[in-house]
């Protein structure tokens, strides 16, 4: 299939698990049938069950390091570290009057004052900048920092001690980076992932159910050809859908040594009912790139129910 179009923006998984292309500056849309296939993985992707969270150990402490920064190449980062210091406001658009605006009712929300304590540098491993995520659900919250995890209480007391998330991942000694975690309200699972240098992949992990101490099915995805470093790697979930994406950097991303490339925008949509049931092997899976004309793709989550997965990005030149 031939197909041209101008700026990609934003991409739509219908609810036919279709891809639709949202273009920039015209009103056409591209869809692509992709159904689900084994994509480049023809022995599927293996799970690994861990069945409590409670016990795992904590992170080993570690000197302060500085993470290098993966601009796709260093004529966008400088034109885009120009732009962010020379950019303006836009002028506020004022819309005609048509009539009456409807009115909305007030939300009351309620916040407790003060906060809580979550994992701080020294607990996480030391890197500079953190990568920090965090998620919330029903009872619980869940914070991820560098290499360290742990479980809250909504109280802000601790449900489990600060574990490793090498631990938490199963990935030994391997090089770790960028971890994720969210709550999907809609079934009720946490999800999280992680990016693994040193075997090419992100590795997501599955909840068994909404309590985030309990089990968990961990599942590695392999990014090809060996040596690429999916970076920064970003998930998102509507109802039978859950996405990866990455940047891909040749070369482990210079971690080992080296120089490393920017290859292209990479992502994996994944059959979200297999996700939960915590398959062995899944098997519902395509694969996108990588595209070296698209970055930073960025799969949302959906916080209401629907069967099309949002997706967002920008072009190349200011990523």
């Amino acid at each position: 299939m031939q197909c041209n179009y101008l700026e990609f923006r934003l991409s739509v998984l219908n609810t036919h698990g279709e891809l639709l292309l949202v273009l920039v500056l015209t009103s056409l849309a591209l869809i692509l049938n992709i159904g689900y296939a084994h994509g480049d993985i023809s022995t599927g992707i293996q799970g690994v069950r861990l069945e409590s969270i409670t016990s795992l150990p904590a992170p080993h402490s570690s000197t302060h390091i500085i993470i290098p920064f993966h601009p796709i190449n260093s004529t966008s980062y400088s034109v885009a570290k120009s732009q962010s210091t020379t950019l303006q406001y836009a002028q506020k658009v004022v819309k005609p009057v048509l009539g009456p605006e409807p009115y909305i009712s007030p939300r009351i929300v309620s916040v407790s004052p003060g906060g809580f304590d979550g994992i701080d540098a020294s607990q996480s491993g030391g890197w500079t900048p953190p990568d920090v995520a965090m998620g919330a659900g029903p009872h619980h919250i869940v914070e991820m920092v560098n290499l360290a995890g742990q479980v809250y209480n909504k109280d802000g007391t601790p449900s489990t001690s600060l574990f490793s998330l090498s631990s938490f991942f199963g990935t030994g000694v391997d090089s770790l980076s960028d971890p994720r975690i969210l709550y999907d309200s809609q079934s009720g699972r946490w999800f999280a992932s992680i990016l693994d240098i040193t075997s090419s992949g992100v590795k997501i992990a599955v909840s068994g159910t909404n309590d985030p101490t309990g089990s968990w099915t961990i599942y590695n995805v392999p990014f090809s050809p060996s040596g690429t470093c999916p970076d920064q790697p970003r998930i998102g979930v509507s109802n039978d859908k859950f996405v990866v994406s990455a940047n891909d950097f040749s070369n482990f991303c210079g971690v080992f040594g080296g120089t490393s490339s920017f290859i292209g925008a990479d992502f994996f949509v994944f059959d979200k009912t297999e996700l939960i049931s915590g398959a062995v092997s899944l098997t519902k899976f395509q694969h996108f790139g990588p595209d070296l004309t698209k970055s930073a793709i960025t799969p949302v989550q959906s916080l209401s129910s629907t069967n099309s997965e949002y997706m967002v990005s920008v072009d190349g030149a200011l990523s």
